[in-house]
This record gives C-alpha cells, sequence and structure tokens, in this order.
C-alpha cells in the first residue's frame, strides 16, 4: 500500500504486488479491506461512518452506504456475550479505549457476512 504524491489517494496491492484497489481521503467504504486501508492511510474513519445513531440513510448523502455504529467498544461480556474481549480494553481491566465500526452491514438484521473469527495474534475465539 502507499499515498499518491497529492496525499488524497491510498492505493491498495495484492501479494503480487498488482493494483488491487484505491481509496480516497474523504471517500465513503463499507468493505473490511477498504475501511482498514482508509484508516490506514488517513488515521480516520471514512466520512460515511457516523456516531449519530438516530440519523437514517434517507436523511443522509450516502443513502444505503451510511454506517452508524462508530462508538466505543464497551468489552461487556454479560451485556454482548458474543463479542470478544479485547486485549488491554477499558471495561475488562485496561486502559485502551477501541471503537466500533460497521463494515459492510446493510442496515438490516443480518450483516450480509459470514461471522468472521477474532484473533489477537495468540489465539483466536469468537465468543
Amino acid at each position: 500500500m502507499q499515498t499518491y504524491d497529492d496525499g488524497g489517494t491510498y492505493i491498495i496491492y495484492d501479494h503480487n504486488g498488482r493494483m488491487v484497489d484505491a481509496v480516497y481521503e474523504g471517500g465513503a467504504y463499507i468493505t473490511l479491506e477498504q475501511v482498514a486501508a482508509y484508516l490506514q492511510a488517513f488515521g480516520d474513519i471514512p466520512d460515511n461512518q457516523v456516531k449519530s445513531k438516530s440519523m437514517r440513510p434517507t436523511q443522509s448523502s450516502y443513502g444505503e452506504y451510511l454506517r452508524l455504529n462508530h462508538s466505543r467498544f464497551s468489552g461487556s461480556q454479560s451485556s454482548y456475550p458474543y463479542e470478544p474481549i479485547l486485549p488491554d480494553i477499558t471495561g475488562c481491566g485496561g486502559d485502551t479505549v477501541y471503537y466500533e465500526l460497521d463494515i459492510g452491514t446493510t442496515g438490516t438484521s443480518g450483516d450480509g457476512y459470514v461471522p468472521m473469527l477474532y484473533n489477537n495474534g495468540t489465539s483466536t475465539s469468537r465468543g
């Protein structure tokens, strides 16, 4: 991955060195790969990731691409038993604050993706 000289374009390469995608500063992204690249390149979330849960897609120019879950990850196993305890997370004795983003969801009861495992580099779990 690299940033173009203009500073507003981040190129994503595959393991063979071929360009496979690009993200643009100020753009709206929903796939895991694009959101991760955006965070890496620009140190912030894409414009369509919004903290306000009261907003509706019909109120936003992003429409179905609006994502409303940029909030603190609680780490609460009693409230959210299927969410992993992240390393050093606040609420579980740690000091690190994590933020949650909805990646690839459609605003329906299902997220459209097969559940993915959480990997902390030492172990893998899913609730």
